[in-house]
């Protein structure tokens, strides 16, 4: 059994936040927030012990970083959790953090190869693992001679498959302009079977790990007819033995630590391909119970693979009602989607603790006006002020 710690994670605007949070709670450790938005999902939760608002790590990287220093001296921070893509700010100065802290994420260097897609699959072909074919472009002239019959024309820096285009040959070429600062990619558009892991990292060893399908999703228009979508609304753990090889393979190699995603395809030939990588936390994460004592995983080295449960299933209820039945019926899967309603827990409802669950509606609103002030839609004004773009 481990000691009580006192444990630092960012960015309680998310349910994944939320739902680790209370993981760590359930195992006896203090959790403590640092997040850059006052009104979050997380600050109204029973397990958070202490709230503290930052700076901008994307535009305030200083200010930041000296606040989250000061917290985690001020409140003796055992461990520290980045959640989302501040944790590249945080990696490229991580001996500027006390020595008695763990900080749980590999240097910048690495973090930022795997970020980009079109360095992430330079690096996977340098390991000798298997790839689809890709351009990496940084001018508009190249978009003219890329030779695919259809591909994912994709924006190097970005997440939620908010700048990815499905094209082919009758596809008019989207108003785009591709620059070496803000480079794209054309992929190799593979059918096949879509899925998601996580795991958590320590030195090289898979701790703990899952995998589930992309099933329902937050669409996107531009490419509604794939199961490939915004974000993941539905997650359903299975048992993969390919994926974790693989993802085992990918982390010993690495020695990586932290949290650790990847997006793959696999297709009807067994080949699985490894399309993206999100070095940072994802919405597996929620599928881990409290049972399963997660916190060993990342202070214990020697401790057995945590694996979830099989067909282990979560989601986050409203959006999926609201955004779910979409990707349902552009996949032919309405039937499996109401099944799903109603057997999968929600992510935020908890009977403990209910208060998150009941200000959904606030949040919502002060997302809302958030996204009119920056001039963003609602789903990039979500994670705008966090986002690492190289």
């Amino acid at each position: 059994m481990l000691t009580p710690k006192r444990i630092l994670v960012t960015n309680g605007r998310y349910p994944i936040t939320l739902d680790l949070m209370r993981n760590l709670s359930s195992c006896g450790h203090e959790l403590y927030l640092a997040e850059t938005q006052n009104i979050n999902l997380c600050r109204f939760s029973n397990v958070v012990k202490g709230h503290f608002l930052v700076p901008s790590p994307r535009f305030h990287p200083k200010k930041n970083l000296k606040a989250l220093i000061d917290i985690i001296k001020k409140e003796k921070i055992d461990l520290f959790i980045p959640i989302w893509e501040d944790v590249f700010l945080i990696s490229k100065n991580l001996s500027k953090f006390p020595s008695y802290c763990k900080v749980f994420c590999k240097e910048y260097s690495l973090l930022n190869t795997l970020h980009n897609k079109s360095k992430f699959m330079d690096f996977l072909q340098s390991l000798d693992i298997l790839t689809p074919k890709t351009h990496y472009i940084n001018n508009k002239s190249q978009l003219k001679k890329i030779n695919l019959p259809s591909y994912a024309l994709k924006a190097c820096y970005s997440r939620a498959s908010l700048q990815v285009y499905l094209m082919n040959k009758n596809t008019p070429m989207p108003n785009i302009a591709p620059t070496k600062k803000k480079p794209w990619i054309a992929q190799e558009w593979l059918e096949g079977n879509n899925y998601c892991s996580f795991s958590i990292c320590l030195d090289g060893k898979v701790q703990a790990h899952t995998a589930y399908p992309m099933e329902f999703v937050m669409k996107s228009k531009k490419i509604m007819s794939s199961t490939v979508g915004s974000y993941c609304l539905s997650f359903r753990s299975i048992a993969h033995k390919k994926i974790l090889k693989w993802v085992e393979n990918f982390v010993q190699k690495t020695n990586f630590t932290g949290h650790l995603a990847f997006d793959f395809i696999e297709l009807d030939d067994g080949r699985l391909f490894a399309i993206e990588c999100n070095p940072r936390t994802t919405s597996g994460i929620c599928l881990f119970s409290k049972e399963d004592r997660i916190d060993r995983a990342y202070f214990i080295n020697s401790i057995d693979r945590i694996d979830t449960q099989t067909n282990t299933q979560k989601q986050i209820a409203i959006a999926n009602l609201l955004f779910g039945w979409q990707s349902a019926l552009a996949c032919h899967k309405f039937p499996l989607y109401l099944s799903n309603i109603f057997k999968s827990q929600d992510v935020i409802f908890n009977k403990k603790d209910l208060r998150p669950f009941f200000m959904q509606p606030l949040l919502w609103i002060n997302q809302l006006c958030y996204s009119l002030r920056v001039k963003k839609n609602v789903i990039e004004a979500f994670t705008y002020d966090v986002d690492f773009n190289g």
